[in-house]
């Protein structure tokens, strides 16, 4: 039993999904060790299936459906990147290779406007991705290009200084 289908299982739990494919389980769970902009894709994965949920419920949508499209909106960012296509479109395709049915697959390949959307809940996928990407400190490396810039032009700016840069 590896360490990957356990932290899936965990996973789709937290979300309240149900996962029988071994290898998207897996697949999933591979997530703890990536990241995107210094933030975890597993917990940003599960964060953005909660939220889904949330917003599903309030909207009267099927909160199962918005949860595990959120869950698994990241799975292709765990795929070879040799693929072919973004990481939506790739894990949309892995996804319903791995038996998963429309509605979810087009949710997963929606996110980033690569595909037409088939349902509200697919539409959903997108504002939850923006919140959880937009929390305070999920993307620590864009804060610190901006520190970088901002120290740069102070430095500058100063009389004298015809070059300066921030490292």
């Amino acid at each position: 039993r590896s360490e990957f289908l356990t932290l899936g299982e965990k996973a789709a739990n937290s979300c309240n999904v149900q996962i029988t494919n071994r290898e998207l389980l897996e697949t999933l769970g591979s997530l703890h060790v990536r990241t995107s902009f210094q933030q975890n894709v597993l917990q940003h994965s599960i964060e953005v299936g909660q939220l889904m949920g949330l917003l599903a419920a309030e909207l009267q949508l099927d909160a199962t459906i918005a949860r595990k499209i959120g869950l698994l909106h990241d799975i292709g960012k765990a795929l070879p990147p040799a693929l072919a296509g973004s990481h939506a479109i790739v894990g949309a395709s892995f996804a319903k290779k791995c038996g998963e049915k429309e509605n979810i697959t087009n949710g997963i390949g929606c996110h980033h406007d690569e595909v037409t959307l088939s349902s509200f809940e697919a539409a959903l996928c997108k504002v939850a991705d923006t919140i959880s990407a937009s929390c305070r400190g999920a993307r620590l490396q864009d804060q610190k290009l901006e520190k970088i810039a901002a120290l740069e032009a102070i430095a500058n700016s100063m009389k004298g200084v015809h070059e300066a840069y921030a490292i």
